[in-house]
């Protein structure tokens, strides 16, 4: 059971990483078994804008705190979170191009 929320953790977070560099968002995601932990640079306050648009889309996390997988997680409650994540990224490289 630990092995597999970690591993399922793992791919979460791989996702989002991927879903940052490919859209140039200055962060990544840090993990260690099924935690794992938004690392947003101090140099880049303006993403803490992040916690506010994934509450839009109904993802809640906690600004500054730990966040982590349990077995009541689905898959398809996973697809849901990369699924905000990127349409957000997308967004932000959008406003980003177009000098905000």
């Amino acid at each position: 059971l630990q092995r597999s929320m970690a591993e399922k953790t793992a791919n979460l977070v791989r996702q989002l990483n991927a879903c940052f560099e490919s859209n140039g968002v200055p962060t990544r995601v840090e993990t260690c078994a099924s935690w794992f932990y938004f690392s947003i640079p101090s140099d880049q306050p303006h993403l803490s804008l992040l916690y506010y648009h994934l509450r839009e889309k109904g993802v809640h996390i906690q600004e500054g705190f730990p966040c982590f997988l349990t077995t009541a997680h689905s898959d398809a409650d996973l697809a849901a979170v990369v699924r905000a994540f990127q349409e957000i990224a997308e967004v932000s490289k959008a406003w980003r191009r177009t000098g905000g």
